[in-house]
This record gives C-alpha cells, structure tokens and sequence, in this order.
C-alpha cells in the first residue's frame, strides 16, 4: 500500500500567523472604539497603521509561497506597506513628545527628536537597499543585518522616550491615588513593551535563522499594540465616567487640576508606541 501522506514539517510563520492576526484584529476593534467615542487623527493613524500591519504580516507569510513572478511585487509591496506603517509610528511619537515634555524637557526633547528623524532615515535606507536587492537578485543578507540593527535602534529609543514619559506622569499625578493606579498600568504597558521588543531584536541579530521571517518578532509586537490600544481605551472610559466629577469645570482643587493631569496622561501613553 502505498504511503502518500505529506511529512509534517514545523514553520513558525504559518504557526504564529493566525494568533498574531488575531491580535491585530483585536487592536482594531479598539481603534476604532476610540475613533468612534473621539475623534482624533491620533485615532484615525492608529487605525490605518494596524490595517498596514494586517497587510504587513499577511503578505510576509504568503511572498515566497507563490511563483516569483508574483512573489518579487509582494515582496516589493511589503517593503513599501511596512515602510509606511513604520514611519508613521515615530512621526506620531515625536509630535506627542513635543506636547507633552517639551515645557519641562526641552533640551532632552530635542535630542530624542533628532534621534526619531535618525531612526526614520535608517528605515528609509534600509527599505531602499531591500527593494534594490530583490530586484536585482542580489543577496539581502546585508539588508536584513540593517533592518534589525535599525529595529533594535528603534526599540532603545522607544525606552529613552518611555523614561522620559515616565518621568513626566509621575510628576503629573500631585499624589493622588487613583491617577497613580493609572500609572502603575503605564508603567506594566511601557516597561513590558520595552523588555518584549528588546529581547526579539537581540534574537534576530544573535540567531537569525531561528526565525527568518520575523514570526515572533510580529507576534510580540502585536500584543503590545494591542495591549497599548486596549489601555488607551479603559483610559478613555475612565476619562468619560469622572468626567461630571472629578474632570468637569470645578472651582475646587480637585476639580482645577484633574483636567491637565488627564491630558498629560492621556498624551503620554498616546505618544509611546514605536
């Protein structure tokens, strides 16, 4: 009798693709949440760069799956979506980090955005010398030792901002108690994120062959925009429940001081993602 079953064989990008899909839609359930409770074009860029992302991780697993007559404009086209999706990331983080710390931070502003147009710039390079690779047919080893030197750049960054944010909130709250419980959460969705994105970075660069197509590099990222998005959310309805209260136009202390402090918290969190 003869055998004709196919032998399993083990590919992360098909295993993690559905869970990280997943996550992504997820994460634009809540986008959209927050574009519908208040419009913004923060709100509105949160929900295009998921969608690029979406684009991003569907075509990375589905590229070099077909005829290469079809696979090199996928490839091309990921570049281009992947390119677009992050930039727009660091152009929303710088904007948010002048509004938010550049009263208090001026000089440490300044050198973070100058940092923030260096990280574009590499991204730019390296999608240029990708694309010209795959069109060409030359090897793109180089090209993807770059895109994770940049990544791994990308992601020291994001901590020096996330400090910087940190530093900020925690000089926002005045002490009070449920703005501190706010920032405990901050603090969990900033540092996990940071320890998250490092360590897939490090793997990328010290193994590259574990996982070639950045699987668990795009899982991980997914869960912290979705956790990032999911949190600006519970903010936004704890900002719309205390809003006759504690958040309203009041003559009292409380009442005087709560509005600013929300909007610095609600800026700081809006502005971290990289």
């Amino acid at each position: 009798m003869l055998n004709t079953r196919i032998p399993f064989g083990y590919s992360s990008s098909s295993i993690l693709l559905g869970p990280t899909i997943a996550l992504r839609l997820q994460a634009l359930y809540f986008a959209w949440k927050l574009h519908r409770s208040t419009s913004s074009r923060f709100h509105k860029s949160l929900i295009s760069i998921t969608v690029l992302r979406i684009i991003d991780n569907t075509l990375n697993c589905t590229e070099f799956n077909v005829d290469w007559s079809i696979g090199l404009p996928l490839v091309v086209l990921q570049c281009i979506v992947e390119w677009m999706a992050g930039v727009t990331l660091p152009i929303l983080n710088a904007i948010r980090l002048r509004a938010v710390c550049e009263k208090n931070w001026k000089h440490s502003v300044k050198v973070l955005l100058g940092l923030v147009g260096v990280s574009i710039l590499m991204l730019t390079g390296v999608t240029l010398i990708l694309i010209v690779a795959y069109l060409t047919g030359n090897s793109t080893a180089f090209g993807y030792a770059f895109y994770a030197g940049w990544s791994l750049f990308d992601s020291i960054l994001a901590t020096l901002i996330s400090a910087l944010f940190l530093i900020e909130l925690q000089s926002a709250t005045g002490g009070r108690r449920d703005l501190q419980l706010v920032l405990t959460e901050v603090k969990f969705v900033l540092i996990s994120d940071v320890i998250t994105m490092l360590a897939c970075n490090v793997l990328e660069i010290a193994a590259p062959t574990v996982d070639p197509l950045w699987a668990l590099y795009n899982l991980c990222d997914a869960f912290r925009v979705f956790m990032f998005i999911k949190f600006l959310a519970s903010l936004n309805f704890l900002m719309k429940r205390r809003a006759p209260s504690t958040f309203g136009h009041g003559s009292s202390k409380g009442s005087s001081t709560a509005r600013p402090i929300g909007a610095v918290v609600s800026k700081s969190i809006a502005a971290h993602p990289h």
